[in-house]
Order: structure tokens, then C-alpha cells, then sequence
């Protein structure tokens, strides 16, 4: 073929008509133009390098177009695209080219009005109705993704592919810092993604994508406001992008703020034992009536970021800021304390009275991005994205800080892609990333860490007719050193058992710092870990695919896996590392593990996608194999703690011994054992006539170690419906979800009854000029019904919120 050649073409339907914005860009590279009204484009190419350009529009499936296959590139072509009821949309996470329909692995993209109608308070909650993702739901305030049944350090929350920086990883009532309502679209990796994002990512992985670090000029404004009942939430945001000569800007910020959430009216049982892995309160089976709210469930945040680019003609280097303030309230908190009997009634009323938990977060984060294209180098495009997080977080009771977290986190990422090589397509990523971590004050549960990871990873992709082949490699070593720590001499319990014989006014057992055991001066692991990929995309009939992924990811535990003990009181527990061997009858730690094992993740992903035509549809069916699978299990004891209760006005120190208590916290302990996940998901997605579309989903996922039964809060089958009326000047939604009862259940752990959910949501639409306006109405949970989310830590204690009324406007000019 010959050099550089001006390529011309019309894209157009099947009817053969013009079809208008219609994109074109170059594979491997960031060229690409737009169609005019009449379907023609041009485009300059060098077909020495490139073979290949990928053609999308809004409603019609993507198109791969082959030039070594055409006789004539100086002829005008003519690419037809067929009608598709599924949206197309680019991963930007990804070296490759890819959407839903072209990934050898299971991948979503949440975007434009469908993440506007889904955006919520937390990303887990605003993800939660997207195939294979539920929610940890903690009380409202909190709620992380769960991806295929895990969550936690498995599964990484990234902001424009960089790790957030916070320590929602580390438990369950710590928020992530990734904001939804900014977002332009929301990412989501199914299973390893461990290739791109590290050994975090073993489970998946939700990638924010916003336009802070701005990549192109642009001048628009967009405001937001909502109104919520059920907590009287306000939410509000702004964002303005402007430009200036070759200069590009960005602010934006939000503001929210709610009061404790109602719950439908009804009744519960409590039951006999202590059980739900040890979360619950264990006493005889009662009805107990459901309070008209859930306590300390408040929330109020605010954020502003700011951006600036260089558009250059090849890409752009820009930096931002961004600053979050948020505060919130953690439900499901109580203390359990001994009174001595003959304290008198009203003094025994005033020390049991409950002292609220709350947290308080700031951070800050800086980000460094670039893209830069140099068309005529075996290097035809450099990424890069670096950033610094500064992240503080406080479990505040009373008027006492508990525990202080500090993050502090550097990481850096440069994606090298090259020209074409032998019809070879891809590049290599250099990954570094630094993370410090503090925890201080009397309920620390695990000591001060850092970890530092460096990687290389190589993708490449090729086409063979109508085959496509991913492959992929990453060498990772991640180290993991840990400081001096220590534990106060602790007392054990089993569940349910009366501890009679401590005396709550004993000195000897109150004098905590003559009990102190210091566990290690200094702990270190360096762990070398290798992930593989081999996937496959066969498009076997026109608008049909398959795709086949094997994947072999491996995983570091995270210090908090391996070295934890002590009170988390923020999630009422008293955790223990894996690191550890505890001897339950002495309280004390008879051995700490100098080596961790590696998890080991063995996962196969068969898909077979329909996306041309008025149906359409994805079935994935997955297999995972993991060795030495870390989880939290409930060993069937309490730890009993000396605790001071935060201080009143008219306190009298000498009553402290008096007031002094005694918490007892069921106890968690990591554990490994090895573990088969398999499950199926399900979209099917019928365009009725041009303004109806149906959608149903069902997703199913178990997860069962070998030597000790089902694994702990895995998400029950659900099954949903959606069904979408869309015109011009408005759209209505109906939304019915059905979650099964969960009684594939883990040792101590209580069943969960399957509940209904019928959401209803109304958009109007306005445009004037230049303006873009839409006034909205939500109704979620419409029947008010009474339902627990089996995968939370404090089901009982936080159900789901009563029937919520949504009133709100966006506009954009």
C-alpha cells in the first residue's frame, strides 16, 4: 500500500441513507473525524501503519473496517452500519479499542442520560442495577460496588485509571471518594483486571471518568439540583469548561446534604443466636417494631476541583485539583457495657445512653495527565497519568476522635503504544505506586503500613478474518513493611456464653498499659506476582459474537488482610489479621506468620453477544478458581474491651471508674482457603418500536471455599425489568427488581428474605438555542417495601430506605 493517502468515504444505514456524526477514528491512535450532514468524511492516513478504522454512531453497531482488504483506498468508500439496541461506548481504562461488544472480557460503560437517571449519593448505590453489581449498602452512607460477589480489596475504585486513594478498601463504613455526579461516564471491568490496574483489581475494577484534567477545548456549563424525601437530601452541582487560545479549563463542584433516611413501616425478627457473622445483637427470637428512621444515618459533602490543559495538535498536558469535605453519620453502632448492680436506675440510664459514631473526611488529590501522538515513531502515542492523593479520615465518638486514618498515596502510570507490527497492535505499561497508611489512637485496628508496587504490563491485540485475539502479560512486585505494634491483653468469649467472673471494677483489669503485647517491631513481605490473559472474539454470524477469556491474576493481601487486631468500633468488630495465631482461651497471640501466601486467581469467561437489529443481547457464564482465597470469618467468640465512654458535661472523674465499660465485639479473623466462584448474567434487550424498549436482566454468583462451606454476605439471584417509553420532549421508565432469598449461608451467618423493588422515573425535556433543559421526577421502592440487603454488615440495623420521591432539574448551555 501506498504512504500517506487522503481516505474518503459515506457511512449510511441499511436503507442506504446518510447517517450524521457518525465517528471515525484510526485504530491505535487518537485520530478520528465526524461525519457530515450528507455521511461523508475524510481523513488523512499513513497505510503503511495503519491497516485498520473503527466506525461508530449513536443507535447502530460499530463497524472494524479492514483497509489491506480493499482493492482501492482512492476510491471513495461506502461503510454500511447496522441498526443496534445497544449503546457502543469506548473504555477508556483500556490500551485496547474497547466496548462491550468487543472485549474479550465481560465490560459495562454507564454514561450520558442512563448514569444521570442511576446517579446517587455513593457509587455503589448508582451501580447497583448494572449486570453482576450489587451493593455492601452500609446504611446509606456508605455503599461500595460488589462485582460477581466480591468487593473490598479485590475490587479497585479508580478515578481516570488511577487508584482514589482512600481507605474504602479497608472496611465497609469508609466512603469512596470517587464522585458519581461529575462523572462523564462510569466504568466497569468484570472479573481480573489485574493486566491494567495491578493486584488490586483481582476482582474488577469501577473506573470514574471525568473531564477534570480537560483533553479537548470546549465551552459549556452544566448545572444540577435534586430534592429527595425520604432523607431530605439536597444535591446540587456545577461545572464550567472554557477556553482560551490553545488553553482548556475546568471547575467544577458539588454540594449534598441529607437527614437520617425513613424505612417502611413493618416488623422483623431478631434472632435466637448470635449470628449474621457476628454483627448482630444475639438474643431470643422476638418481633421487634421497625423505628421510623434509621439512626445516624445523616451525610453531608461538598468538593470543587479545577483543571487545566495544553491542547497541542498532537494531544494535551494538563493538571488538576481537587479538594472533597465530607461528614457523616455511621448507623448500626452500639455498645454492650457490665454495670455493676447496685447502680442506681437514673445513673445506669445516663451511662448507657448511646454516643453517636461519625466520620469526617478530607482530601485532597492532584493529577497530571497527557496524551501525546508522534505518528512517525515506532512509538506512536505516550500516556501518562500521575497522581498524589492526601486523604484523612476520623471515626469521631462524641466529642473524641477514636481512630485517625491518613493515606498518603503517589502513583504513576505511562502507556507506550506502537505503530503496527505484523498486523500486531498494542504497547506496554510502566506502573508505579507509593501508598503510606496511618492509623491512630486508642481504637487503631491495624498499624501503620506502606506499600509499594511497580509494574510492567504488554497488551496486544491482531485480527485474523473474522477472529480477534487479546493477549496480555504483567509482571508486578508489590512490598508491603509494616511498624512496630501492639495490643492491649484482650479477653475472649465465646458467642452467647455469660462472663461472670471479671469484675468491672477490677484495677488490675482496667490498668490497660500493664497489659500491653507488643506483636512485631517490624514486618516486611515482598511478593512477585505474574497475570497472564488470553482472550478471544469470534464474529461468527453478521451482528453475532463470542467471546472466551482465560485469565491467570495473582494478588498480595493487603496489610489490614494480614495484620489487623484490634476494635474496629466504626463496623462493631474486633478484627484479626491472617498474619496471626490466637490462642481464644488465653487471649494471647501464640505466632506471628512471617510469610503470607498469595491469592491465585484461575478465571474463565465464556460470552456470546447478538447487537444488530431490535433485539440484542449478552449471556456471560464465568468459572474462577482462586488458592489461597483471604475472607473474614466469624470464629464464634467476643472480645471483650475496656472502653472509656465519651465525656458529658458534669462529668466527675471521680465517678470514671464507675462509668468505665466493657464492649463486647464479635470477632472477625482473616482466614485463607481455596475457592470456586461460578455464576451466569443475562441482558436481553428488545426495541419494541422506536420510542419503547424493553430490557430484562438476571445475574446468579456462589462462591463456596472448600474446607468451610459458602463464603460470607455473597449477593443473592436477582432478576429485573425495564421498560422505556422515549420521545422527543420526554421519556418514561419503569423499573421492577426482584432479589432472591439468600440461604446459601456461611457458619454463624442468618438467612435473608427476598424482597421487590418498582422504581418509576419521569424526564421533560426542553431545548431553546443553545440550552439544553431537563426537569425530572423519581419514585424508588414505589410499594414501600420492607427489604434487607444480604450482603450488608448491619442488614437489620439499616434496611432499605422507605418510597422515595426524587424532584430535580439539569441543564446544560
Amino acid at each position: 500500500m501506498a504512504a500517506e493517502i487522503p481516505l474518503t468515504g459515506v457511512i449510511v444505514d441499511s436503507q442506504s441513507r446518510p447517517i450524521h456524526q457518525a465517528v471515525i477514528q484510526v485504530k491505535g491512535s487518537k485520530q478520528k473525524v465526524k461525519t457530515d450532514s450528507n455521511g461523508q468524511f475524510k481523513i488523512s492516513l499513513d497505510t503503511s501503519k495503519v491497516d485498520e478504522i473503527h466506525i461508530t454512531a449513536d443507535g447502530f453497531a460499530h463497524v472494524n473496517f479492514h483497509l489491506d482488504e480493499q482493492p482501492d483506498l482512492t476510491a471513495p468508500l461506502t461503510i454500511k452500519l447496522a441498526s443496534s439496541v445497544m449503546e457502543v461506548i469506548d473504555v477508556k481504562a483500556s490500551i485496547f479499542h474497547l466496548s462491550q461488544i468487543e472485549s474479550a472480557a465481560p465490560v459495562s460503560v454507564l454514561s450520558n442520560e442512563k448514569l444521570l437517571n442511576r446517579q446517587a449519593a455513593t457509587l455503589g448505590e448508582t451501580l447497583k442495577n448494572e449486570l453482576g453489581i450489587h451493593s455492601n449498602f452500609y446504611g446509606g452512607v456508605t455503599a461500595s460496588p460488589i462485582i460477581r460477589g466480591l468487593d473490598g480489596p479485590r475490587v479497585m475504585t479508580a478515578q481516570n485509571g488511577l487508584d482514589t486513594g482512600d481507605v474504602s478498601r479497608v472496611g465497609p463504613d469508609h466512603s469512596i471518594t470517587a464522585e458519581a455526579g461529575t462523572a462523564e461516564q462510569i466504568e466497569i471491568l468484570r472479573g481480573p483486571a489485574s493486566l491494567l490496574f495491578g493486584s488490586g483489581a483481582i476482582g474488577g475494577v469501577v473506573n470514574v471518568v471525568d473531564n477534570r484534567v480537560p483533553s479537548f477545548k470546549n465551552n459549556k456549563t452544566e448545572l444540577f439540583y435534586s430534592h429527595s424525601s425520604v432523607n431530605q437530601q439536597d444535591s446540587a452541582s456545577l461545572t464550567l469548561e472554557r477556553d482560551i487560545a490553545d488553553f482548556a479549563f475546568h471547575l467544577d463542584g458539588f454540594w449534598r446534604q441529607s437527614d437520617d433516611y425513613k424505612i417502611p413501616e413493618g416488623e422483623h425478627h431478631a434472632e435466637e443466636e448470635h449470628e449474621e457473622d457476628g454483627h448482630e445483637e444475639g438474643h431470643e427470637e422476638e418481633h421487634e417494631a421497625h423505628a421510623d428512621r434509621v439512626e445516624n444515618s445523616y451525610s453531608e459533602a461538598s468538593g470543587i476541583t479545577l483543571g487545566a490543559s495544553y491542547i497541542l495538535d498532537n494531544g494535551y498536558i494538563g493538571l488538576s485539583y481537587g479538594r472533597l469535605d465530607q461528614e457523616y453519620g455511621i448507623p448500626g453502632h452500639e455498645h454492650a457495657s457490665h454495670e455493676e448492680e447496685e447502680h442506681d436506675e437514673a445513673h445506669e440510664d445516663e451511662h448507657m445512653e448511646e454516643a453517636h459514631v461519625f466520620a469526617k473526611v478530607k482530601q485532597n488529590r492532584y493529577q497530571l495527565i497527557s496524551e501525546l501522538n508522534l505518528a512517525d515513531n515506532f512509538i506512536n502515542q505516550i500516556n501518562t497519568r500521575i497522581g498524589y492523593t492526601d486523604y484523612q479520615h476520623d471515626e469521631i465518638e462524641g466529642d473524641e476522635i477514636g481512630t485517625r486514618f491518613n493515606s498518603r498515596s503517589t502513583e504513576a502510570k505511562v502507556e507506550m503504544r506502537h505503530n503496527t507490527l505484523a498486523q500486531w497492535r498494542g504497547g506496554f505499561t510502566l506502573h508505579y505506586k507509593d501508598k503510606d497508611y496511618k492509623a491512630a489512637g486508642e481504637e487503631a485496628f491495624s498499624p501503620n503500613s506502606n506499600e509499594q508496587t511497580l509494574a510492567l504490563a504488554w497488551l496486544e491485540e491482531r485480527h485474523f478474518d473474522d477472529l480477534l485475539i487479546q493477549l496480555g502479560a504483567r509482571v508486578e512486585q508489590v512490598k508491603i513493611s509494616a511498624g512496630n505494634f501492639s495490643y492491649n491483653e484482650i479477653h475472649f468469649i465465646e458467642e452467647g456464653e455469660e462472663d461472670d467472673h471479671l469484675d468491672a471494677h477490677d484495677d488490675e483489669h482496667l490498668d490497660e498499659e500493664a497489659h500491653t503485647e507488643e506483636l512485631f517491631s517490624n514486618w516486611q513481605q515482598s511478593f512477585n506476582l505474574t497475570n497472564v490473559s488470553l482472550g478471544f472474539i469470534w464474529d461468527f454470524a453478521q451482528g453475532y459474537n463470542l467471546g472466551v477469556n482465560l485469565t491467570r491474576a495473582q494478588r498480595a493481601p493487603s496489610a489490614a488482610e494480614l495484620l489487623s487486631f484490634g476494635p474496629h468500633l466504626a463496623s462493631n468488630s474486633y478484627d484479626i489479621g491472617a498474619a496471626y495465631q490466637v490462642d481464644f482461651e488465653s487471649g494471647h497471640v501464640d505466632d506471628v506468620k512471617l510469610k503470607a501466601d498469595i491469592e491465585t486467581s484461575n478465571n474463565l469467561d465464556f460470552s456470546i453477544r447478538k447487537f444488530e437489529g431490535d433485539t440484542g443481547f449478552i449471556f456471560n457464564l464465568f468459572y474462577n478458581r482462586i488458592n489461597n482465597f483471604y475472607y473474614q470469618a466469624n470464629v464464634n467468640h467476643e472480645a471483650e474491651i475496656s472502653h472509656e465512654p465519651h465525656e458529658e458535661e458534669g462529668h466527675d472523674a471521680a465517678d470514671e471508674a464507675e462509668e468505665h465499660e466493657f464492649l463486647h465485639l464479635p470477632v472477625y479473623q482473616y482466614q485463607t482457603d481455596d475457592a470456586t466462584l461460578k455464576g451466569i448474567e443475562l441482558q436481553y434487550i428488545w426495541q419494541i418500536n422506536s420510542e419503547l424498549k424493553y430490557t430484562f436482566l438476571t445475574d446468579y454468583i456462589q462462591v463456596k471455599l472448600d474446607n468451610n462451606g459458602y463464603a460470607p454476605r455473597i449477593p443473592p439471584l436477582r432478576i429485573g425489568s425495564n421498560l422505556n417509553y422515549q420521545t422527543d420532549s420526554y421519556s418514561v421508565e419503569a423499573s421492577w427488581s426482584y432479589y432472591a432469598k439468600q440461604d446459601k449461608l456461611a457458619e454463624y451467618e442468618t438467612a435473608t428474605d427476598g424482597y421487590h423493588m418498582l422504581d418509576l422515573s419521569f424526564n421533560y425535556y426542553l431545548s431553546q438555542n443553545t440550552t439544553d433543559l431537563t426537569v425530572f421526577a423519581k419514585v424508588q421502592n414505589l410499594t414501600n417495601e420492607y427489604a434487607q440487603v444480604h450482603s450488608s454488615l448491619i442488614k437489620q440495623d439499616s434496611p432499605l430506605a422507605a418510597r422515595n420521591f426524587t424532584l430535580g432539574i439539569r441543564a446544560e448551555f
